[in-house]
């Protein structure tokens, strides 16, 4: 069984992998029963690698998925005004952990010890999250107050990336919220 793939805008279960080159008549029958997108038959980079059939959003691989490994950092937060505030922070050089929740003004705080083997588990999850392909940006305008979240990657000797957003989250935040309450151990999100 394949995983369906999860629009990093909308959400929507229904997003499939663009087929490029001098397409045959399966390729375009396959178009016609929605199986796959047409692209062009000249292979440039930077061409978007995914398309959502319900919202027409188009990515590719922002960070590429060998890429990955080096993650070095990861800052991860959610709250709001009127719930919990989710912090956490690890590093993988340090092989330390700082997590906190608070909500007001008390709330649990702690750091413990990340093993390698922990480690290539969070990356392991945030590669079935599909972190790689979430926007940089997520926003709901009509909404004031609210949530707000925000996921800082690095790397060793290159930029970070950011995403962050408010009342508004990629298509598998729920599945990066369970990800990041295993790894740390209590609950985020």
């Amino acid at each position: 069984m394949t995983r369906k793939l999860v629009c990093p805008k909308c959400g929507s279960r229904s997003a499939v992998e663009f087929l490029y080159g001098y397409h045959s008549e399966e390729a375009f029958e396959a178009a016609e029963r929605g199986e796959v997108m047409l692209g062009g038959c000249c292979i440039t980079l930077g061409e978007p690698r995914f398309c959502c059939k319900e919202c027409a959003y188009s990515w590719g691989e922002e960070l590429k998925p060998d890429k990955m490994p080096l993650i070095q950092t990861i800052i991860a937060t959610v709250g709001g005004y009127f719930g919990p505030n989710y912090s956490l922070e690890a590093d993988i050089k340090r092989g330390k952990l700082k997590y906190s929740c608070t909500e007001g003004g008390k709330g649990p705080s702690f750091e413990k010890t990340i093993t390698d083997e922990d480690w290539k588990k969070l990356i392991r999850g945030l590669k079935r999250c599909e972190f790689q392909y979430w926007l940089d940006k997520y926003n709901d305008p009509y909404i004031l107050d609210g949530t707000q979240w925000s996921v800082e990657v690095t790397f060793d000797g290159a930029e970070p990336i950011r995403k962050w957003g408010s009342n508004e989250y990629p298509g598998r935040w729920k599945q990066f919220c369970r990800l990041m309450s295993k790894f740390a151990g209590d609950k985020f999100g």
